[in-house]
């Protein structure tokens, strides 16, 4: 499992903070289980938390379920989770800490990836709008090839 967005150390928005800071943000990544089992294709499923303060290590097992988790299917192998609450920002940023799991099926979940990051903070990345997915980028690749270049023009 990969996290996109946030990257460590960033500044991220946090939409609808009210009092204490609260609100939510977004987050995107991509997964590297393939989903498939005895020929056929099996849900796979991301559940993402955030928890205020930088975490080490997260913890193992996502259950039993959090009130602020927000389970995802991914979209090829891309996953993005919008609406993930955080407990508190700020202008300054607060450190807090994304965890993602993944579950292939009714299997277990995988070990947790994290991202250290801070909720708000000076120039927050927007995770809702960030750079495209690798599935969109991906889509150019099965546009043909330019052509060749023309030759020099010939010298009289």
């Amino acid at each position: 499992m990969e996290i996109q967005c946030p990257t460590g150390g960033t500044n991220v928005l946090v939409q609808g903070a009210g009092s204490g800071g609260a609100g939510t943000i977004c987050a995107r990544g991509t997964v590297t289980t393939s989903g498939s089992g005895g020929g056929s294709t099996q849900q796979v499923v991301v559940r993402v938390r955030v928890v205020t303060g930088e975490v080490t290590p997260p913890p193992p097992d996502p259950e039993p379920v959090q009130s602020g988790d927000v389970d995802v299917s991914p979209v090829g192998q891309d996953w993005s989770a919008s609406n993930v609450p955080v407990s508190s920002s700020g202008s300054a940023g607060v450190p807090s800490t994304l965890i993602a799991w993944e579950r292939v099926g009714s299997g277990s979940w995988s070990a947790p990836t994290s991202v250290w990051f801070n909720a708000g903070g000076a120039n927050p990345t927007d995770c809702c709008s960030a750079a495209a997915p690798r599935s969109a980028v991906a889509s150019f690749a099965a546009w043909p090839p330019p052509p060749p270049p023309l030759p020099p023009a010939a010298r009289t």
